[in-house]
């Protein structure tokens, strides 16, 4: 082999040999995507909630996230069933480092070890949170009456319960129910909420609520 043909040959070697170094990387932070990390900002320490809620490699089980004032737990959620989290990681004190490292580290676990990807989220826009009628992914989704109804080329296929206001210990403090996220699932089979409650004062409650909402599937259509 001639001298230059030679070096044309190493070059096109080293360069795939970049690439596959390159490459690589890419393909763990993709394997390794969902994941959940204590950061701190111009507000505080907080929870990383960048891929959450996210949904398992199985497709039975979701992942959310829920903050309370000093303390947070991130739970897993059965899909086919309503009822407690399936597992749940809890840090009852931010101000423990040390347990909220463990609860992140065995939050991680779980999460990788369930192959847990996010789920896709539908845009609220300028949308009342509290009354609003919002499409996509072949899907109609309409929250009034503190009870979101889901509907498929005009058919009703799925149905939350309703949301009623709630008093959170005082009686004499009323916080209502608005949606503040609906996620989907790639294959349209469940719908997810994320519901918000806020008092008469306009101020939001520190936590949240979450329901699963499975969706019936499409009737068969007779194709004669």
């Amino acid at each position: 082999m001639r001298p230059r043909h030679l070096v044309a040959v190493l070059g096109v070697v080293l360069a795939l040999a970049s690439v596959a170094r390159a490459g690589t990387p890419a393909a763990e932070k993709t394997r390794r995507a969902c994941t959940v990390e204590w950061r701190k900002d111009h507000s505080g320490r907080h929870v990383s909630t960048t891929c959450l809620p996210a949904i398992s490699a199985d497709r039975s089980r979701v992942a959310v996230l829920t903050v309370r004032d000093a303390e947070f737990t991130i739970d897993l959620l059965a899909v086919d069933r309503a009822g407690p989290p399936v597992q749940t990681f809890e840090a009852p004190d931010t101000a423990d480092e040390s347990s909220v490292r463990s609860a992140l580290r065995d939050a991680n676990r779980a999460l990788t070890r369930g192959g847990f990807r996010p789920l896709s989220q539908m845009a609220l826009g300028n949308a009342d949170p509290r009354a609003f009628l919002i499409e996509g992914r072949g899907l109609e989704v309409r929250y009034s009456d503190s009870t979101l109804e889901v509907r498929r080329e005009g058919a009703v296929v799925g149905r939350s319960r309703r949301h009623e206001p709630r008093h959170d210990g005082d009686p004499k403090e009323t916080e209502y129910s608005m949606i503040g996220g609906v996620y989907v699932a790639d294959d349209r089979s469940f719908v997810l909420l994320k519901i918000e409650y806020r008092g008469e004062d306009g101020f939001f409650s520190p936590d949240a609520a979450w329901e699963v909402i499975r969706l019936e599937q499409p009737a068969a259509t007779d194709a004669r």
